[in-house]
């Protein structure tokens, strides 16, 4: 069977988990909000389901590389986020707390199997000749993912109260038959050491090996300091428009500029090392972030939004590259999955701390935002000769 038709499965995969996941946060909060419940309920079950894929990356990641069979693996985690999303659409101003409580525990901690781990299957699907198209295609799933999940979500609330999660199930459901027929590779065969050895391993190679741990610092400040970005939009919306909705507008246009660069790095060559590329990325996004903090007209709040979106395809790629280059193959899914738990983490704390920050205003989450990117430079920047040759260019011509 052809890589071609073996990487459109996986795209499709990617993007329906992924866009059912991008929308169980919103879905959780607008149908709380739909069936009149208290908003303390709502935030605890996002809590439950961002709690459950920070600790969930390390185990999983390492049961999948343990896995002879890992698409069973993957399948059983899509139908236990199903189910957990499932009953919370079923039971969320009726059940117990503690029970929804559960279910979001159990949703959440399938979550960094296809944040990160799915990931780890492109090294190997596809050569080392066409890694780099390859992670393009799957940064652009979740920009498809980030921007039709919400959206969707949304939409089907004037349906029903409960539509919105029911719109997360449905697309992760889509995914199974298409999962069940996928050429899901294991990784080599198992060193007959235990579990908890095989973890300790796998965070040992995310920590020891420097390009990896720089890799993970950087990308993990960076996405903490967007936090700052999000919170901050409805504060500028209001500034400018006179009401929160064009916040929307503004995040929507920053994930479908990194759309149009993840489609356009499919075919272009950035000639640059990936931790090199990752650290410009992030640096544009800290001074992108940084020059919304002052008044500004709304079409220059616009395009700060685009540069921000936009170099998030190239970071995500960058990321993607080192840690294809320096993982051991049989720790690929837990070190990527692990990356996705630590990024989840920084977002979720950084999300709380920027929300406190907002009672100041704007500015305060934007510079703090770009403060925090910056701490990721200065991380990443110590001894960069070690790791600045790091793998090859994160992009290459196709000719396929």
């Amino acid at each position: 069977m052809s890589c071609r038709y073996e990487l459109a499965r996986y795209a499709c995969v990617a993007a329906l988990v992924r866009g059912g996941d991008e929308a169980s946060g919103p879905a959780v909060l607008l149908t709380v909000a739909a069936l009149g419940g208290p908003t303390r309920r709502g935030a605890l079950l996002m809590a439950a389901l961002t709690a459950a894929a920070a600790i969930g990356g390390p185990v999983v990641g390492a049961l999948l590389d343990r896995a002879r069979r890992p698409r069973a693996g993957y399948l059983a985690g899509l139908i236990a986020m199903a189910t957990g999303l499932a009953v919370l659409a079923v039971g969320i101003d009726r059940a117990p707390l503690p029970v929804l409580l559960a279910a979001g525990l159990l949703a959440g901690l399938a979550q960094p199997m296809f944040s990160g781990g799915w990931t780890a299957q492109l090294g190997r699907l596809v050569g080392p000749d066409r890694f780099a198209r390859a992670s393009a295609l799957d940064s652009a799933t979740y920009d498809v993912g980030g921007i039709a999940g919400p959206a969707l979500a949304g939409a089907a609330l004037f349906i029903d109260p409960r539509a919105p999660l029911v719109v997360c199930v449905v697309l992760m459901l889509a995914a199974v038959p298409i999962l069940a027929g996928a050429d899901v590779r294991p990784g080599p065969p198992a060193t007959g050491t235990p579990l908890r050895a095989d973890i300790t391993a796998g965070v040992r190679a995310v920590l020891g090996r420097p390009a990896l741990r720089r890799v993970t610092l950087l990308s993990t400040l960076q996405h903490a300091g967007m936090a700052g970005r999000t919170i901050a939009a409805p504060l500028l919306a209001i500034r400018l428009t006179g009401g929160p909705a064009f916040a929307g507008i503004l995040l929507s246009i920053s994930a479908v500029a990194s759309l149009a660069s993840s489609i356009a790095l499919t075919r272009r060559t950035l000639p640059l090392r990936p931790l090199t590329a990752a650290m410009l990325a992030t640096a544009v996004t800290a001074l992108s972030t940084a020059a919304l903090a002052p008044p500004i007209p709304l079409w220059t709040v616009m395009l700060l939004f685009a540069v921000g979106g936009f170099v998030d395809a190239p970071l995500l790629m960058s990321v993607f590259a080192v840690r294809n280059a320096e993982t051991p193959q049989r720790l690929r899914a837990q070190v990527f999955s692990t990356g996705a738990s630590l990024k989840t983490s920084a977002y979720a704390g950084a999300t709380v701390l920027f929300g406190f920050a907002a009672a100041s205003g704007s500015a305060a989450c934007l510079l703090g935002g770009a403060a925090v990117q910056v701490l990721g430079l200065l991380t990443a920047a110590r001894r960069p000769s070690a790791a600045l040759g790091t793998g090859q260019p994160i992009a290459v011509r196709s000719t396929s």
